[in-house]
């Protein structure tokens, strides 16, 4: 099983096509009488783009940090484990990306409070054309999926804190953080 789930880790094409059936299930649990090309429509334009966001997201990570894919995702595993490298090399970039997380926490709330805007017109939409079950479970699963987003934004910002007491912080990672601009 763990290799099964490291392979997964590794491509983003799995991820994004487990996304798609999640998104398209949804869309169809929500209206069965719907013609499917229009659900799965629906779950290839949210799928494709949610996944171009993280994709560029990960993308500029991967260029500040300067370190490859893999190195990468050893640092976030590390980070989500809470594990305290040992490596020289391997702290320097768990600090870049601490702090690399904790600056996109604290100045882009605009992007997590404009999607939620955007998750509400899903159910009102629904409800404005009378749709009330479709209407009922936009909201229960929006409701959910927001409770769940502000409940990993607070023990998200709990492990940068604990690794950002582990590291120490240097002063390329002040820099990093409060400029956005990672200094040589």
């Amino acid at each position: 099983m763990r290799g099964l789930k490291r392979r997964f880790d590794r491509s983003p094409i799995a991820q994004i096509a487990v996304s798609f059936v999640l998104v398209a299930g949804v869309f169809r649990w929500a209206d069965p009488d719907e013609p499917v090309a229009l659900w799965l429509l629906r779950g290839a334009l949210i799928t494709g783009g949610v996944a171009a966001v993280f994709l560029l997201r990960r993308r500029s990570v991967l260029s500040a940090l300067r370190v490859d894919s893999e190195e990468l995702r050893l640092a976030e595993r590390q980070l989500w484990k809470g594990r305290i490298p040992e490596d020289p090399h391997e702290r320097d970039v768990m600090r870049g990306l601490v702090a690399r997380r904790r600056q996109e926490m604290g100045t882009r709330p605009w992007a997590l409070y404009g999607f939620l805007g955007i998750l509400a017109l899903i159910p009102v939409a629904y409800a404005s054309a009378g749709r009330w079950p479709a209407a009922l479970i936009a909201l229960l699963c929006g409701t959910a999926f927001t409770a769940w987003l502000f409940w990993m934004r607070h023990h998200t910002l709990r492990r940068l804190d604990h690794m950002e007491k582990a590291l120490g912080r240097s002063p390329d990672a002040r820099a990093f953080t409060h400029s956005g601009n990672r200094s040589d």
